[in-house]
């Protein structure tokens, strides 16, 4: 009782603090403080100027970024919600969906009541709109993963529940500096979304864990996650299973020689379609098949073809992969369906860069391109 009323005085803490200091912020943005708003401008400025000419960092950060992004936080809260319904979880479920679109709407709120400006930097690397205070992607990662985090954390061991929640620390960290030095927000903006992220999982945590509790009944330190009852439940697999890979030596030994063998078919297959145009019979079909196609092309059809390509590339079909997979264990209850989706991914990319050359530049009759396309 002493450590739950300690883990519970502490929590309150914490919201309380992170309450304050997120109205503290929005009092100096919004009368202007002129010490803030120096410090704001001379982190962006500095940042700008060390990122603005190094393409490959400008890259690296709009790939952290985009782990805030509105789009892959609503894929990572949908999937794990589906992923709980399967597991007939629906209180969990509605947990995250309610606490992640929260979030989203009260950071739009805020955002629309302060309407401070976004940063303008000497060399923008970033383009976006909207209002600057307080940082969606700051706010958004913070709550979404911090969700996900405390629903999962009883099936994590106690001695590596410090190891997830700094893994989700650094996301988060990662997230909010990527703003700065993309030079689309200020420190203000993103510590405010933190704080403001931070008072909300608070409060939507601290109603979840008293809601639908009988009377009486002992709650859990937040420590061991909202609902440490439903560990069976949430665990990936049940604690005693089969084997995903019964003979792994020899399984493995398999999977090379199979894939030495469409190695050496693909290769062959590529030998033969690649001679010039005097070459074999399936040149010549398969160029006139790509000709006629060309000829019929329309503008309704080239849209159709854009999106059907979108979900045929290695974006696409990975994105699927990473929604299949986790819906497969959350059914099955065991790892084979992800291996099998791991192993076909794997062994389709390293066939693919096995076996393709960057094509030599030729004078030979190319495709015109569709008017308007």
């Amino acid at each position: 009782m002493e450590r739950l009323a300690l883990g519970t005085i502490l929590g309150l803490v914490l919201v309380t603090a992170a309450g304050m200091g997120f109205g503290l912020l929005l009092t100096l943005v919004h009368l202007r403080w002129q010490p803030l708003h120096e410090l704001d401008v001379a982190i962006v400025d500095g940042l700008n100027y060390l990122v603005a000419d190094n393409d490959i960092l400008v890259r690296a950060l709009t790939a952290v970024t985009d782990l805030g992004g509105t789009g892959m936080l609503l894929w990572v809260v949908t999937v794990g919600a589906v992923w709980l319904l399967i597991r007939r979880q629906p209180r969990l479920a509605a947990c995250a969906v309610i606490t992640a679109l929260g979030a989203l709407v009260l950071n739009g709120v805020v955002k629309a009541l302060v309407g401070r400006l976004r940063p303008v930097v000497d060399f923008p690397v970033a383009a976006t709109t909207g209002t600057s205070f307080p940082s969606g992607h700051s706010m958004g990662s913070l709550v979404s993963y911090g969700v996900l985090l405390l629903i999962f954390l009883p099936v994590v061991r106690r001695s590596a529940r410090w190891l997830f929640a700094s893994l989700v620390g650094v996301v988060v960290v990662a997230v909010g500096f990527s703003r700065m030095a993309l030079g689309v927000h200020f420190l203000s903006d993103v510590i405010a979304g933190w704080l403001l992220g931070l008072l909300w999982l608070g409060i939507t945590a601290i109603a979840f864990r008293r809601w639908g509790r009988a009377p009486g009944v002992e709650v859990a330190p937040l420590s061991s996650g909202l609902a440490p009852e439903a560990e069976s439940e949430l665990r990936p697999v049940p604690r005693r299973h089969p084997p995903t890979l019964p003979h792994p030596w020899r399984g493995s030994a398999e999977l090379v020689t199979a894939w030495v063998l469409l190695l050496g078919l693909l290769y062959g297959a590529g030998l033969l379609v690649s001679a010039d145009s005097e070459g074999p019979v399936p040149l010549a079909w398969d160029h006139a098949v790509v000709t006629w196609l060309a000829d019929h092309r329309t503008a309704l059809l080239d849209t159709f073809n854009s999106y059907a390509s979108r979900i045929g590339s290695t974006r696409g079909v990975v994105a699927a992969a990473l929604v299949m997979g986790p819906l497969a264990l959350a059914i099955t209850r065991s790892w084979r369906p992800v291996l099998f989706l791991t192993v076909v991914l794997v062994g389709e990319v390293t066939l693919f860069l096995a076996t393709t050359d960057n094509p030599p530049t030729t004078d030979g009759p190319r495709l015109s391109p569709c008017p308007g396309a």
